[in-house]
């Protein structure tokens, strides 16, 4: 019942396109448009593009479910958002399934329906790159599953079951990682862990733990070596501040947003950026009220424990306590208290720790049911009534970025994302000086964060506006001098517009910067060759060969016309005869044929 009402809610999906970052970690990914180029892919940061391991994502079960997605459907949004729906169906169930071993049937219902319809949700739902969220969750849920049925015949295949479940869940989304903290809490939810207690419960739970233990720190080291750490490099967008100030007083002020998503979600937002949350200097009220609120609930929580423990199907009012304790150790991926993480509040992230709130929420309405009939069935109804319409309401919005980013526009003209939008739509309209004002609105915002000035050069340089987008790289270069992604653009711009002495000295930056990067080596070595200096460009061309370049046709035939302006004819003929190994068209080859009969007429240098 609880999967139905989950999927009748949110069946409004089914219309929705692709949307926001879809078109980054969908449409714009080759890599998982292709199932024979999928291996590799799984093996790189989850976000693709050169800032895909400043994200801080490496989500491979993920990357895998889009791509097997992709090859069955052809890339329909239709089919995508159907798994996504389908996805949130069996995470519902599994609440309803995990809350049934903690408290009676009807209690564990009425969370599960909470769970459902929540409008929080409607992000991880609507939004085809949510579907990573019921994914992690579902997975987690399983092995809470198996881990809370029929203790007393806990053994090593049910130990070695939930890990597995747990490797797969981080794999879909690292948030899944604190589920080790969750099963503790569980575990003296129906027992008290005390010291005589202690004994019997790690004999019968140590291999679990054990298991889990090593199963993270592997997944630690796979995903170091994915993305150069552990945890995130990229700060919240606009937010490179707070690695110079104490950033507690922006956090603690984003705290209150949890509380509000979660009990009152009737503003929901696609960004929670600096402007929509801003960057604090200082203890604010904002601040101050969300360290009052996480204290008071964890005193509340610390209250509710002593209660006597839970029995399967037999709750107490230590269920309250477990609910809360539940979503903070749920949030704490995402909290940037452990570290600073890419984003300061979004609504997916709380698909996870929301299993608390329906938890809490679930006995709640229970106890009131069962105190008062008529009143407890009335709020229940206004509860659930309330959170489906404002879900239904919602769905739309996610149709597609334009309505996204209206909408986000419309309610939070703050936002530096929204102007960024605004930009784009202005631009391909052809109002670029309108949409040059956006952008630079946006780049305000955003304290000219590095990432989305660049990504707004580079609209401008597809749209056909390089003058405009060399403001933007010239400006992002000189604020972040050791990053090579804009002067690798604006050395592309100034090569187009036959300023080589300034595209050497952006592509110089750049190689500099990434010399294991070819193509930016290419850059330098097309600006040198402009500029006469032939004998560099050899050395350049070399190595952007040596970086990856070396089994494609175009840099060994320009590096053949680097040497024929030395003179080096034999160089020239091999550069010439390993272009020949890679010519994959007749209008290649033709060139090759050319080159050749320009070298038959160059003289042979005495040496």
């Amino acid at each position: 019942m609880v999967a139905v009402a989950g999927v009748l809610v949110h069946l409004g999906v089914l219309a929705n396109g692709f949307a926001y970052d879809d078109a980054v970690l969908i449409l714009g990914d080759p890599g998982i448009q292709s199932l024979s180029r999928i291996g590799g892919r799984l093996l790189e940061p989850s976000w693709p593009g050169a800032f895909g391991a400043e994200v801080g994502a490496w989500r491979p079960l993920t990357t895998l479910m889009w791509a097997l997605t992709w090859s069955v459907s052809g890339g329909s949004a239709l089919v995508f958002h159907g798994l996504g729906l389908a996805l949130h169906a069996v995470a519902s169930a599994l609440v309803v399934l995990v809350l049934a071993e903690l408290m009676p049937v009807l209690a564990a219902t009425l969370g599960g329906l909470v769970f459902a319809v929540h409008p929080v949700h409607v992000e991880a739902v609507a939004n085809i790159v949510g579907s990573a969220e019921p994914l992690a969750t579902g997975l987690a849920l399983g092995a809470v599953l198996i881990h809370l049925r029929a203790p007393e015949r806990y053994g090593l295949g049910r130990a070695a079951s939930v890990t597995l479940l747990y490797a797969l869940a981080v794999l879909a989304k690292e948030g899944a990682a604190v589920l080790p903290l969750i099963f503790v809490l569980l575990d003296g939810a129906r027992m008290d862990l005390d010291v005589r207690r202690l004994k019997p419960w790690l004999q019968r739970h140590g291999a679990t733990y054990g298991m889990m233990s090593v199963a993270l720190a592997l997944l630690l080291v796979a995903r170091s070596m994915v993305l150069g750490g552990v945890t995130s490099a990229s700060t919240p967008p606009g937010g490179l501040v707070l690695l110079d100030i104490p950033r507690i007083w922006t956090v603690a002020g984003a705290w209150p947003h949890y509380f509000r998503l979660l009990f009152f979600p009737l503003d929901l937002s696609a960004d929670y950026g600096p402007n929509v949350i801003p960057i604090a200097f200082g203890w604010s009220a904002a601040s101050v009220t969300g360290v009052v609120l996480v204290v008071g609930t964890l005193f509340l929580a610390g209250h509710f424990w002593r209660d006597a423990p839970t029995t399967q199907g037999a709750g107490s009012n230590r269920l309250l306590g477990l609910g809360a304790l539940w979503v903070a150790a749920a949030l704490l991926p995402v909290a940037n208290i452990l570290y600073l993480g890419p984003v300061l509040v979004a609504e997916r992230t709380l698909y996870l720790p929301s299993v608390g709130f329906a938890l809490a929420a679930g006995w709640g309405l229970s106890v009131l049911h069962h105190r008062r009939k008529g009143i407890g069935l009335l709020v229940t109804v206004l509860v659930l009534a309330a959170g489906a319409v404002r879900s239904v309401a919602r769905i739309p919005v996610w149709r597609s970025s334009d309505t996204v980013m209206s909408s986000l526009l419309d309610s939070h003209p703050e936002s530096g994302r929204a102007w960024f939008s605004l930009g784009q739509r202005l631009s391909a309209e052809g109002r670029e000086t309108d949409a040059r004002r956006a952008f630079m609105y946006a780049v305000g915002i955003l304290n000219s964060e590095y990432k989305e000035t660049t990504e707004i050069a580079s609209h401008l340089m597809a749209t056909g506006h390089p003058e405009s987008a060399r403001l933007f790289l010239r400006r992002a270069w000189r604020e972040r001098p050791e990053w090579p992604a804009a002067p690798g653009l604006l050395a592309s711009i100034e090569l187009n517009a036959g300023r080589f002495a300034e595209a050497e000295a952006a592509a110089r930056a750049a190689a500099g910067a990434q010399p294991s990067n070819g193509s930016l080596q290419q850059l330098l070595a097309e600006s040198l060759s402009r500029l006469g200096r032939h004998e560099e460009a050899a050395a350049a061309r070399q190595a952007s060969i040596h970086a990856g370049l070396g089994d494609r046709f175009r840099p060994w035939f320009l590096l053949s016309g680097d040497h024929m302006s030395l003179g080096n004819t034999s160089a020239a003929l091999a550069a010439l005869d390993s272009a020949a190994l890679r010519a994959g068209s007749a209008e290649e080859r033709e060139l090759i044929r050319q080159a050749r009969g320009e070298l038959v007429r160059v003289p042979v240098p005495n040496e």
